[in-house]
């Protein structure tokens, strides 16, 4: 038997309304490390968006190698680890180690390999003896310009069915040719897409806008396997009940929308023998290991008494949380109690209680809703995502619609910051 653990979408550097979340990155990354040691994981799966922008911080770099690192310290045999890059990730960035990497059994895959070099996606996992136990077909985010280059397409195809077309003719193609040289045993592809029936992480929102490669593909269209590793998406979750199709989801709460959320990591245990396509039959034994909450992400809704006494309960009980006021029904003029709420905030820092409130929304019915930081930004010191956020911000633009026009932009700034070409391969 082989155990692979999943996981996916750590965003190493983000930030939440400017707040450092590098702290709970670090505690999660240790947790991490100590469940693969425990567990006596045999392959880790980093299914894309490792880091949250093609250009991470020194900080967010540190803790990816320091985490490399002390998996190489693991007394009972250090895990094979393979990592794929997210549309979040920079391929360039991702690849520079790969040959050093390579040699400590971490495996690399930033960007797609062509027809006359899928091997670089398939990986042959084996045991002490060197008996093959698994397959690994590690496909990265899939991006459009890499695709385009592969189908050509011409003649005013819609762009959407020409991406789904690319698309699953690479994981059919890296499939056949995983099986071919490594016949018998398990087969896991990786993913970093959005299927068809997979759920979103802000389920209020219905606005979705199809652009390119950011709309879902079926899940009908790709190839069988014993196990689907998918990142992408926040909300752990597997697809279309499917427990053999898994998003592992993000560790830690991107957003107050998932502050909610339960977070795990996927522990995939596999027989030494393949399962038959379309059949439950031989398929991995899936067991969810739930993350610890190294935060509280928390919404407070309501008017101002509502509030006062929600924000009173977690100071007095000494939570750690980070909050989100929305002011939804209350007459009048609201500024006192903008007011008086910086009081609060300013009391919580001067007792050294761990709470902060992030951002002030006034969203009574009627009211241009209007996010306010709680601590202003030189302009200086802001990220062109930043920048762009905050446009997004005064657009009024949540769910998936906003990570479309977000993710649209992260790959303009990734090619202006890469020169304007984005292929990694020799």
């Amino acid at each position: 038997m082989i155990k692979a653990l999943h996981t996916s979408d750590w965003h190493l550097g983000a930030q939440l309304y400017e707040r450092d979340r590098l702290e709970e990155q670090r505690l999660f990354l240790g947790w991490l490390t100590e469940t693969v040691k425990e567990e006596q994981i045999r392959l880790l799966l980093v299914t894309g968006d490792i880091f949250d922008s093609h250009a991470p911080s020194i900080q967010a770099q540190t803790l990816y190698y320091e985490f490399l690192a002390g998996l190489l310290e693991t007394e009972s045999g250090r895990p094979e680890i393979i990592i794929t890059a997210g549309n979040h990730d920079s391929p360039q960035f991702l690849n520079a180690p790969r040959e050093i990497l390579s040699r400590l059994r971490i495996h690399v895959v930033s960007g797609m390999a062509g027809p006359e070099d899928l091997d670089r996606e398939i990986f042959e996992i084996r045991d002490e003896k060197n008996n093959p136990l698994l397959a690994v077909c590690a496909v990265p985010f899939l991006r459009e310009r890499d695709l385009k280059i592969a189908a050509d397409p011409a003649g005013g195809d819609d762009p959407l069915l020409v991406y789904r077309r690319a698309a699953c003719a690479h994981y059919h193609a890296a499939a056949e040719r995983a099986r071919a040289k490594i016949p018998g045993t398990p087969l896991v592809i990786t993913g970093h897409l959005f299927l068809g029936g997979a759920l979103l992480s802000d389920e209020d929102s219905e606005r979705f806008r199809e652009v390119g490669r950011l709309s879902s593909m079926p899940p009908e269209l790709l190839p069988q396997a014993d196990y689907y590793a998918l990142g992408h998406l926040h909300r752990p979750q597997c697809v279309m009940s499917n427990e053999c199709w898994r998003y592992s989801g993000s560790p830690i709460p991107m957003s107050f929308g998932e502050g909610n959320q339960v977070k795990s990591v996927v522990i995939a245990a596999f027989e030494n023998k393949a399962g038959r396509p379309g059949s439950p039959v031989g398929g991995p034994r899936i067991a969810l290991k739930e993350i610890p909450r190294f935060s509280r992400l928390e919404q407070i809704k309501g008017d101002a008494a509502d509030i006062r006494r929600r924000l009173e309960e977690i100071s007095c009980r000494g939570e750690s949380a980070f909050i989100d006021i929305q002011v939804t029904h209350c007459e009048g003029n609201i500024l006192d109690f903008w007011a008086e709420i910086e009081h609060i905030q300013a009391a919580a820092l001067e007792k050294r209680r761990p709470i902060a409130i992030l951002a002030k929304q006034d969203m009574r019915p009627g009211i241009r809703n209007a996010v306010m930081p709680e601590r202003f930004t030189e302009v200086a010191s802001l990220r062109p995502m930043d920048v762009f956020e905050q446009k997004l911000d005064g657009e009024q633009l949540e769910g998936p619609e906003r990570e479309t026009f977000a993710a649209m932009f992260r790959e303009i700034e990734g090619e202006v910051l890469c020169g304007g070409d984005e292929s990694d391969e020799d």
